[in-house]
């Protein structure tokens, strides 16, 4: 069976830090994606504290925004939402099981020691975010930051699984993780901050563009 391609650029939301309304600001960001590298982004629906409907609401809201530039969206921790808005895959809290039944497309796992690595590398994840990479605003006293001997430890521990990381994550900073062994990164803060997300995510792909990673399995056959 032929595995998804594993983004380099995961954007997450938390519409509580968002200075505008969620879908738009997601929307405008993957506007800059260049035409033939949609699987380079992946847009993750997290705010998990909505009550079902309002969730379902915002989740065919962003498939309807992001389909047509063919990004991806990833549902947290519901499969059964995430094939009703036809979501391309499933991310999973560190603590939670794999769906029963048919294979949700690409899925993800959180990740912050080693033990949890393994168990994603057992499980067959297709990525593993690890997290917090470094100290964030967005989860302020979160961590321990894994730093930078954190990262590489966790990403041999991956192996050929690819890792992305997650936490305090800049535009400066991507060429570091990458040297890591870091496939990719996510970003939530400076993403739901910003004014300009179509100018941050230019610069994150730029900089993954200009930092080739160590590792290549995120590029599926």
């Amino acid at each position: 069976m032929t595995r998804p391609p594993v983004p380099r650029l995961l954007l997450v939301t938390d519409r509580r830090q968002a200075r505008a309304d969620l879908v738009d600001t997601l929307a405008a960001a993957v506007e800059v994606v260049p035409t033939g590298a949609a699987d380079d982004v992946a847009v993750l629906l997290r705010d998990r504290d909505l009550p079902a409907g309002p969730r379902a609401r915002l989740a065919g809201r962003l498939a309807e925004r992001l389909a047509p530039r063919g990004i991806r969206l990833l549902i947290a921790g519901d499969p059964v939402l995430a094939a009703r808005v036809g979501a391309a895959g499933v991310h999973l809290a560190a603590h939670e099981a794999l769906p029963t039944g048919v294979r949700p497309g690409l899925l993800t796992r959180s990740c912050h020691d080693r033990d949890e690595v393994r168990a994603g590398v057992r499980d067959r994840l297709d990525a593993l975010v690890v997290a917090p990479v470094a100290p964030t605003r967005s989860k302020p006293g979160h961590g321990p930051a894994l730093g930078t001997g954190g990262v590489r430890r966790l990403a041999t521990e991956a192996g050929a699984t690819p890792v992305l990381a997650l936490g305090g994550v800049d535009v400066a900073s991507v060429p570091h993780w990458l040297a890591q062994g870091a496939w990719g990164v996510a970003v939530m803060g400076a993403l739901m901050r910003t004014d300009a997300p179509d100018a941050l995510v230019a610069d994150l792909l730029a900089a993954l563009a200009a930092a080739a990673p160590s590792s290549t399995t995120g590029a599926r056959p």
